[in-house]
């Protein structure tokens, strides 16, 4: 769906197009947000409008087949705002540390999600925003359903391995999120479909390949 867009189409016509496209798969979608370049940076979760995409877009996404559930964020750019690819490198960055945050937490005995929390908040104020993280839930672990929990500055819910994770960050108009299991000491992002451009991120010792910004 994502390469086929163009700034015209709105946004209803796109989440449309993705539920269709996966109900035809078997898979729900409990949640599809569409946001178009002059939604995106005003709204943290952009329910679908009318409203033309224009010059950029972000397309969120969490399906559910056999009761799981997995999330993922792209962005799709056709004459984007010269910030977009700074912010975008930046959300990269802190869900890198995120992921990495959740695999030490996992391979601790006492690690909780307060302790992936503070990580994140954290890689919001070295990417130069600080106190972003309160504009929007930052996700947590998800499973049979879209998120099991979300981390807060004070959760006390264990972080355990074998588990899946969802974690969104967003930094103004700019949004990174995939769904990753973390075990034995590994991260595996499981809605990498090989199909998308990525980049090599690395943050808080680990190294992931993200989704870049598309360019049709």
């Amino acid at each position: 769906m994502c390469r086929e867009l163009q700034p015209g189409d709105t946004e209803h016509e796109v989440a449309a197009g993705i539920r269709i496209s996966l109900a035809s798969r078997g898979v729900e979608t409990p949640v599809v947000l569409v946001g178009g370049g002059e939604r995106a940076p005003e709204y943290r979760h952009p329910t679908p409008t009318d409203a033309a995409l224009g010059g950029y877009a972000l397309v969120v996404v969490t399906a559910r087949r056999g009761g799981l559930h997995a999330s993922c964020t792209r962005t799709v750019a056709f004459d984007p705002p010269e910030w977009l690819d700074s912010r975008h490198r930046a959300a990269q960055r802190v869900e890198t540390r995120a992921l990495a945050a959740t695999r030490t937490a996992a391979d601790a005995d006492d690690g909780t999600a307060a302790d992936v929390f503070d990580e994140i908040r954290a890689g919001y104020a070295d990417e130069g925003f600080e106190g972003e993280w309160r504009e929007h839930h930052q996700g947590g672990a998800t499973g049979y359903a879209g998120r099991e929990w979300f981390a807060t500055p004070d959760s006390g819910v264990p972080v355990t391995g074998e588990t899946a994770y969802a974690w969104n960050p967003t930094v103004q108009g700019a949004k990174s999120e995939d769904t990753a299991y973390v075990a034995d000491g590994d991260v595996e992002v499981l809605t990498d479909s090989g199909r998308w451009p990525t980049d090599a991120v690395e943050a808080g010792g680990l190294a992931l390949e993200r989704p870049s910004v598309l360019r049709p």
